[in-house]
């Protein structure tokens, strides 16, 4: 989406305002900037994550640093509630519902898959020649490629656990679950009335938690819950429901005066089970049942709130970042593991080099995916997407 505005009126404020011969602008149509910093913080904190998790502490305080970094995992959540509002209120904003489907599935083929196609020609053919995947990860890549040409990723995963795939490629998993949602959720949202697809969207919340409960009493590992859509739905039809709400004045109303009771209550679990165990793992039972709904509550308030515009959210830079996060988020662990080559570990006995290790190794690994993810807009995304006029929204 494109525009500058730095805060959105709400389509029924803004259809008093209009003559009665015009019809208002959809939602969906008119440019929620601050919406765009919610992107890019999403992307930020997932990149942030990858490149300092697992690293050592040598003090207290980096110990405390590095704890809260590696909680940015969540910013896959924050992304999904975004991808939820954003996809389900353009597909409920279609006049012509009759061609919508070939066009949405049309669009989503031109932004998705050809940066996906070139990471993975790339991560088979070119990348252990510059040294960022082992010959070892190569041939697990190419023995088990069908998983990640189809968009089931997630489900190799969750059958054989982390240890079926190989650093570079961990991060597919999120975009196997977004692509099955987009599988699934486009003919609800075409079908049902707002009712319908607004309670859908509360089951769907439900079932999700439910789903956990059940794969948690069944003994199944951790990764199961964190990478199954049936079990991390809930983050997509929150950001659904929220699509729903915003069309409908009376609901969306009580939507934001609820948002500060919803956020306090999401916070006491979070902080009770980071008191509790001293930290926050995204693959352990407790955090799944009571740590994903909350995570999922507080991204959801967030999404909420900048629907109606924050200013800091909506400057340049935030855009900037929002518009290649994409690529950002494809490509960004090529970046870190040429840093990891020629980084050199601090000496354990000098703690404040540690400070700048993690710094250098944070804010390279961030600078390198945007320059990297510049080189895949311009070469890559772009050209598909110009492609795009070819096939209206609507």
């Amino acid at each position: 989406m494109e525009g500058t505005h730095s805060s959105v009126t709400p389509t029924w404020k803004m259809a008093s305002s209009l003559t009665p011969d015009v019809s208002p602008a959809r939602p969906s149509r008119v440019h929620l900037p601050a919406l765009d910093g919610v992107r890019a913080i999403a992307i930020l904190m997932v990149i942030v994550y990858h490149a300092l998790n697992g690293l050592p502490a040598a003090t207290g305080p980096q110990n405390v640093f590095l704890n809260v970094v590696q909680q940015g995992w969540v910013g896959v959540d924050l992304f999904f509630v975004l991808s939820g509002f954003l996809i389900t209120g353009i597909l409920m904003d279609v006049r012509r519902p009759e061609h919508a489907l070939r066009r949405f599935y049309a669009r989503r083929l031109l932004r998705i898959v050809p940066v996906y196609v070139a990471f993975l020609l790339f991560s088979m053919w070119i990348a252990p020649i510059i040294g960022t995947m082992h010959p070892e990860e190569v041939a697990q890549l190419k023995s088990s490629q069908l998983w990640y040409w189809s968009y089931s990723f997630n489900l190799m995963v969750a059958l054989h656990t982390w240890q079926a795939t190989s650093f570079p490629l961990a991060h597919l998993w999120s975009l196997s679950v977004e692509e099955q949602f987009y599988l699934l959720w486009p003919l609800a949202a075409l079908l049902m009335s707002p009712v319908t697809l607004r309670r859908t969207a509360v089951g769907c919340i439900i079932a999700a938690e439910l789903f956990r409960l059940a794969f948690i009493l069944g003994g199944a590992g951790g990764q199961v819950n964190f990478v199954m859509l049936p079990c991390r739905m809930d983050s997509l039809a929150a950001g659904a429901f929220l699509a729903c709400a915003y069309r409908d004045p009376a609901l969306w109303s009580r939507v934001l005066r609820a948002r500060a009771w919803v956020a306090i209550a999401a916070v006491v679990p979070v902080l009770a089970i980071a008191l509790y165990r001293h930290k926050f793992s995204s693959q352990a039972p407790l955090e799944q049942l009571f740590g994903f709904p909350a995570i999922i509550a507080l991204a959801s308030v967030i999404v909420a709130t900048s629907v109606g515009g924050v200013a800091w959210l909506s400057t340049a830079a935030m855009r900037f970042i929002a518009k290649i996060s994409y690529g950002m988020y494809i490509w960004h662990l090529v970046i870190m593991r040429l840093i990891v080559h020629v980084q050199r570990i601090p000496d354990p006995a000098s703690p404040q080099l540690w400070w700048v290790f993690y710094i250098v190794r944070a804010s390279g690994t961030v600078c390198g995916a945007i320059l990297l993810a510049l080189l895949s807009w311009y070469v890559i995304e772009q050209p598909f997407l110009r492609l795009k006029r070819f096939v209206p929204a609507d």
